[in-house]
């Protein structure tokens, strides 16, 4: 039963984000020069922040030195 709320909870996110991606576009917030500074925020910001998030979720300090080894490898 877990598993179903949890299904439900993502699906309703998407459907809530959707309705206000709707209802902004109807009361007329959204044009091209918005849309073209949306897009370059979205493919220059998150994706690095992504990566930083997932590097901070999964950091451990054990893990640190095996990293410092690497980068040394590397260069």
């Amino acid at each position: 039963m877990d598993v179903f709320w949890t299904s439900v909870q993502s699906v309703l996110m998407i459907v809530i984000i959707i309705g206000i991606g709707y209802v902004a576009n109807s009361a007329g917030w959204f044009n091209d020069k918005f849309s073209g500074a949306l897009s370059k925020i979205i493919m220059r910001v998150a994706p690095p922040m992504t990566i930083f998030n997932a590097m901070i979720n999964n950091f451990k300090p054990a893990s640190f030195s095996k990293l410092g080894a690497g980068v040394i490898y590397v260069f």
